[in-house]
């Protein structure tokens, strides 16, 4: 381990993260933060490698947080992820590489989050979803915009919500009349929260005060 991060210090960085995972991310663990701001990125970069070779999934996890935060490294970053995405079988792990994803522009992570968009898993097909919003501009490629508006579609409702939630916001920059169109089949969803995701958006577009969940009801 570099000096900075060393193994007793990574243990530590373990145990807070099995404390949010176990919380559901309800309270503030600021540590990991901390050291993401504070530490070299090239030594975030390289611990984060290490990490991501261990036969554990949390500390695989761990590894997949670090390197995400890469920005002066970020080639390097992409390519570091989408090896170990090649070879991952734990759904955790791939479900944390895909929100990293969301974190880079690549056109080959662009690919593979639309392929990942069919995953069997509907915890990756959420996370395709924010990933595919979070990497969006006023110019969504077609295919991800296709894939975006799929998963409006979903069976699952949380994977409805954040695909919703995501051409929402990316609608209200695009003006896209194709996105307006599903928003508006989404605002009767039968999940109370896809449905008002999708007129929150809508109300937004057109000027109006966003309603509230009861109202929207």
């Amino acid at each position: 381990m570099p000096p900075q991060l060393t193994q007793e210090f990574v243990d530590t960085l373990l145990l807070q993260q099995d404390e949010e995972f176990q919380a559901e991310f309800d309270g503030s663990h600021d540590l990991l933060a901390a050291t993401i701001r504070d530490t070299p990125e090239l030594e975030l970069l390289r611990v984060g490698e290490d990490l991501t070779r261990s036969t554990d999934p949390a500390v695989r996890i761990l590894g997949v947080r670090l390197i995400r935060e890469v920005k002066q490294y970020e080639g390097r970053a992409i390519d570091d992820l989408a090896e170990l995405l090649r070879d991952e079988r734990d759904e955790d792990v791939v479900a944390w590489i895909v929100s990293a994803f969301g974190f880079v522009r690549s056109d080959v992570v662009t690919a593979r989050l639309v392929e990942l968009a069919a995953h069997r898993d509907p915890a990756i097909r959420y996370h395709v979803a924010t990933a595919l919003g979070n990497r969006a501009d006023d110019d969504l490629p077609a295919a991800s915009l296709a894939a975006l508006v799929a998963l409006c579609d979903d069976a699952d409702p949380e994977v409805r919500y954040s695909a919703v939630f995501e051409l929402g916001a990316w609608w209200l920059v695009s003006d896209d009349p194709s996105a307006e169109a599903v928003l508006d089949r989404a605002s009767c969803d039968a999940d109370p929260f896809v449905l008002r995701a999708a007129r929150d958006a809508l109300a937004k577009g057109h000027g109006y005060p966003a309603r509230t969940l009861f109202e929207a009801g």
